[in-house]
């Protein structure tokens, strides 16, 4: 980590969710990658950078949402329908908005109680992400529900606690990459007991549409609230987007 460097900033060559992750994973522009949209998966002929890293030897993983193929269709496991070589990753844990895959599997095993209040979660998500305008319920802010999922099983804490143990397993004669991909803050917003979701509407003040006026002018922000807060202990040791090295 001492050697690594923190892009600050940086700017996205998409504002939608697959388009800049395949961007990401390909160094390439989506009018190039071919995934210009949500529910275009990533063509399989599409070199990868973690298919170089392995092939100079790194250990790669693939942790949390990856989102490089459609979400539409329900599937068991993300990674369902990527190609054979999976990118390049020998490591995948992966878990979505839906809140399936690995992560509901182990929710199972470790609390059933917390498992169905997860599922549930979820499958409302998915439900809502379907239903049409006139059947989504306006009474407040989309997706913003209070949650009672122990901040131990949360889905960020799983994701932070998988990616701490590819770290803490890593050996000094290998070099690792870790893509580490945090499915929060995102719809439904329903962060662990105790702390209740936020519903208040943050405003920015808006930018001149003058053109060149981003080069000058300062930059706009807003307060978030993590969506754990201090109980969930481990996702702020593994919080970055990507994280690569050796011990």
């Amino acid at each position: 980590a001492l050697n690594g460097s923190t892009f600050d900033n940086h700017f996205i060559q998409n504002p939608v969710c697959s388009p800049s992750r395949c961007t990401i994973l390909t160094g390439r522009y989506p009018k190039n990658h071919g995934t210009r949209d949500n529910g275009i998966p990533l063509r399989d002929q599409e070199v990868c950078f973690p298919e170089v890293l392995r092939e100079n030897g790194y250990r790669t993983a693939a942790i949390g949402k990856m989102h490089f193929t459609t979400q539409f269709v329900p599937k068991e496991n993300e990674e369902d329908d990527w190609p054979e070589d999976r990118y390049g990753f020998d490591i995948v844990h992966t878990t979505c908005d839906t809140k399936t895959g690995e992560y509901l599997t182990w929710l199972k095993a470790q609390s059933p109680k917390d498992y169905e209040i997860v599922k549930m979660q979820g499958e409302r998500k998915a439900k809502e992400d379907r239903a049409s305008a006139s059947e989504k319920d306006t009474s407040g802010p989309p997706q913003v529900y209070p949650s009672d999922v122990d901040p131990r099983y949360h889905q960020s804490a799983w994701i932070a606690d998988r990616t701490i143990d590819l770290i803490q397993e890593s050996t000094p004669d290998q070099p690792f990459f870790a893509l580490c991909s945090f499915v929060d803050p995102h719809h439904p917003f329903d962060p662990p007991a105790p702390t209740p979701p936020c519903t208040t509407r943050i405003s920015s003040p808006c930018r001149s549409g003058r053109r060149g006026s981003w080069r000058t002018s300062p930059p706009t922000s807003a307060a978030t609230a993590p969506a754990g807060g201090a109980a969930m202990k481990s996702t702020t040791t593994a919080a970055s987007l990507t994280t690569s090295g050796a011990r």
